[in-house]
């Protein structure tokens, strides 16, 4: 079984660096419009599911008290 906690990965800072210098041409290639929309579509969407999730558990413990009455 894969162990999480022992597996070490290695990334050198030459690939760090590229990896920073392609994200910032992708970020700062596009326009400033699409930026912010990106930005607000991200929020939006994470309100959303974290909103949806705590709808969810709050039906689940309705389920488990009506089951607790119920029997």
């Amino acid at each position: 079984m894969l162990d999480i906690n022992k597996v070490e990965v290695k990334v050198s800072d030459e690939t760090v660096q590229k990896a920073t210098n392609w994200f910032k041409a992708i970020w700062y290639g596009a326009p400033k419009w699409l930026r912010v929309l990106l930005c607000v579509t991200l929020f939006i969407g994470g309100a959303y599911f974290l909103y949806n999730r705590f709808e969810t558990a709050d039906q689940v413990d309705e389920l488990h008290e009506e089951l607790k009455r119920i029997n």
